[in-house]
């Protein structure tokens, strides 16, 4: 397959990584020389130093015979643009990355009438994911499948859970529960477990339903410990617009610290019911003064990895229960 990625910052490198890969025939076009040479070295791929969104680099690229088109630069509307130009070359499918929160109820519109194939929103589905940790506060990890209507939780059986030393077969018979239970990890081991299965304190279990169906169960098994009311944002950038929205939606008490004044004024506009604050929400001081002790989620959210991770820490020092970090270099990932 044929790939032209405009754009070789975050999401492009990523994107080029993967596809790469497997083996496509992969076109990189970005501004920076110093980036397509870096990109053409690492991996096997061609590279054009340029406007993604100039017709003529477009043509360069070889655009109109691509089967993909993806623009992930950080204007989106340059990626629009760049879509439009090569759909209008003949290239078969072209995807956009399109961020601002001003075009997301415009989406399905935007696609529709400059024939965009797809739309791709880091911050959003980052945004999305988060809401989802929040929504299952016991849970390691939530996945969620055919359009939300289906989650997938993985929780952590503790050694006063009520489920010790139960069958599966307990669980409907005893517990009237409505879930599937579809694998367990203990250790180094992972069972498909059957109705005699006998489950055990450190078990990580793997859980599917309907998202009443597993709240019921988290309840009726005692999962639950404290219920999530406030939450603690440090960082008011597009994946806090997004977040703040939806949390604010489900009726929780949000305080978001930022330090950039114009854009507290923004969020103040944007999100009325959250509690805005400008300050600096790596300093000890400020967090303590809002109150971070007493939030039942602490979310960093700044521009930096390296805030975000020490921010966490203090928080975790904190005995703060629920602590979300963004990270997006790799190599912090195991920490």
């Amino acid at each position: 397959m044929r790939i032209v990625v405009i754009g070789d910052g975050k999401v492009g490198n990523s994107i080029i990584q993967h596809v790469s890969r497997e083996g496509h025939q992969v076109v990189v076009v970005d501004k920076n020389p110093d980036v397509v040479e870096d990109i053409v070295n690492k991996y096997d791929v061609m590279g054009i130093c340029g406007n993604g969104a100039s017709y003529d680099i477009l043509k360069e690229a070889d655009a109109g015979r691509s089967h993909v088109v993806i623009a992930v630069t950080a204007s989106d509307e340059t990626n629009m643009l760049a879509c439009i130009i090569a759909r209008k070359l003949g290239a078969k499918a072209t995807i956009a990355r399109i961020r601002n929160y001003e075009y997301n109820n415009q989406i399905t519109k935007i696609m529709n009438d400059f024939d965009i194939t797809m739309t791709i929103n880091p911050e959003k589905e980052t945004a999305d994911e988060i809401m989802k940790v929040i929504n299952f506060p016991e849970a390691l990890r939530v996945d969620n499948f055919a359009d939300g209507k289906i989650d997938l939780v993985e929780l952590y059986v503790t050694e006063t859970s009520p489920l010790v030393g139960r069958t599966l077969i307990d669980l409907h018979q005893v517990f009237q529960i409505k879930v599937l239970v579809c694998a367990v990890q203990r250790g180094e081991e992972v069972f498909i477990p059957n109705g005699n299965f006998t489950f055990q304190a450190k078990d990580k279990i793997h859980i599917t339903g309907k998202r009443a169906n597993i709240k019921h169960f988290i309840t009726r098994l005692g999962f639950v410990e404290n219920k999530v009311k406030s939450i603690l944002i440090i960082g008011g950038g597009t994946i806090t617009s997004y977040l703040g929205k939806e949390l604010l939606k489900n009726k929780y008490d949000v305080k978001i610290i930022e330090k950039d004044h114009n854009r507290c004024l923004e969020l103040a506009e944007l999100l009325p019911n959250a509690s805005i604050i400008c300050g600096d929400g790596t300093s000890h001081d400020v967090l303590s003064e809002e109150g971070l002790n007493a939030s039942d989620v602490v979310i960093s959210l700044t521009g930096e990895d390296e805030q975000n991770i020490i921010i966490s820490l203090y928080a975790y020092k904190q005995l703060v229960k629920k602590i979300i970090t963004k990270v997006n270099k790799e190599s912090f990932v195991g920490l």
